[in-house]
């Protein structure tokens, strides 16, 4: 049988994790609530921050196992 190295991951068996791009982490958005002053009154106010969390597809590694040759790193 003759071997080829895996064009997809270069051979490594590893290849950037789709979902995150290869960081390693997403930004997630997380709502805050918050009491402003405005127009003589306090009022509450809803904002999106982001906050940065392990990417759950790749265990916060930034890799994934190569779908063309499951990690041998050959075809």
């Amino acid at each position: 049988m003759d071997r080829k190295m895996c064009a997809t991951c270069g051979g490594s068996g590893r290849q950037n994790c789709l979902s995150c791009t290869g960081m390693g982490r997403k930004s997630v958005p997380v709502p805050v609530m918050k009491q402003v002053f405005r127009f003589g009154k306090y009022v509450t106010e809803t904002k999106t921050e982001y906050q940065f969390q392990p990417c759950n597809s790749c265990g916060g590694s930034g890799k994934q196992i190569c779908p063309v040759c499951m990690g041998r790193g050959w075809r």
